[in-house]
This record gives structure tokens, sequence and C-alpha cells, in this order.
């Protein structure tokens, strides 16, 4: 039986990895260009097109394509995982870890799709880790603060890459 959920999270989570690289066909980033000096106006732009290089910095275009990257390696070892019976719990933890930090670099970017799309890669997490819990059931405390930790970890790498992306942003401007 908890082998059977654990392939059922790995399978809700690789259908939402999936989702998560056709959320680059949607305009997901929204830009403030100025047309004079007192007209600005909203340009959305989809993934491809920071793929592209039409807009954006190669920062952003490079992190987007590591994004892409991991996401396939995490589909890879979702399929690996159901496949072989085996957990590859520090695996997942890394991968995810850096998937959601490269997505983060657009964070504020991001319009209403593109927040949807950072909700979505939050919940294969949250199912890695219930997966975790169901898995080792004889730990479980351990297992639980080891888990809150690394959402704490999320957390405050979310504020830096913000706080990181706004400076850089206002340095950009001012020169």
């Amino acid at each position: 039986m908890k082998t059977i959920k654990a392939n059922l999270y790995s399978l809700i989570s690789i259908i939402i990895e999936i989702f998560s690289i056709l959320f680059l066909f949607f305009p997901i980033v929204e830009v403030v260009e100025q047309e004079n000096i007192y007209i600005y106006h909203f340009k959305y732009y989809t993934g491809i097109a920071i793929l592209k290089g039409e807009i954006l910095s190669l920062p952003h275009q490079i992190f987007l394509i590591l994004f892409i990257i991991l996401t396939c390696s995490l589909i890879f070892i979702h399929l690996c995982s159901i496949l072989f019976k085996k957990s590859y719990f520090k695996i997942k933890k890394i991968l995810f870890f850096l998937q959601l930090a490269f997505s983060f670099s657009l964070l504020s970017h991001y319009n209403f799709i593109g927040f949807i799309l950072e909700i979505l890669l939050f919940i294969p997490f949250v199912f890695m880790i219930v997966q975790e819990t169901h898995l080792k059931k004889e730990n479980n405390g351990n297992i639980l603060f080891y888990n809150v930790l690394w959402g704490v970890i999320l957390m405050f790498m979310l504020i830096l890459i913000l706080s990181l992306d706004a400076f850089v942003f206002a340095n950009i401007l001012l020169f």
C-alpha cells in the first residue's frame, strides 16, 4: 500500500512537471516598456520569447534553460523511482531545490499565470515530503524536522533572490 501511494504521488508530480513545461508557451512574464517620458505599457511575453533572447537579460535566459533541464531531470527521476522502486529522495530534494531557485529568478517579472506556475512547482515538493513520510514511518520526527528545514531554506532563498533581482534592476536604472 505504501508503494502504491508513493507511485501515485510520483505520477501526480510528473503530470505537474509536464504542465510546468507547457506553461512556457503562455504569456507568463510581464515587462514595463517606456514609450516616452510619461507613457508606459505592459507587454506580456512567453517563456519561449525569453529563451529566444527577445526580452530580459542573459542570466534570465540561462536560468530558464537550467529550469527546463532540471524539470526534465525531475521527470526522469520520478520515472526511475516508479520503475526501479527506489525513492531517490536526496536527489529529488536537490533537484527540487535547484528548480525552485532558478524559477525564483523570474518571479519578480511574473504575471498571474506565472504565479500559478510557481504555486504548481511547490505541489510536487510537498508530495515528495508526504511520500518520504509515508515510506519512512519509523523516524517520522527527524524526517519532519529536516523537511521543515528544507522549506525554511527555500523561503529564505526566495527572499534573497527577489531582493537581489530588485537590487540589480535598481542599479541598471541608475546607470
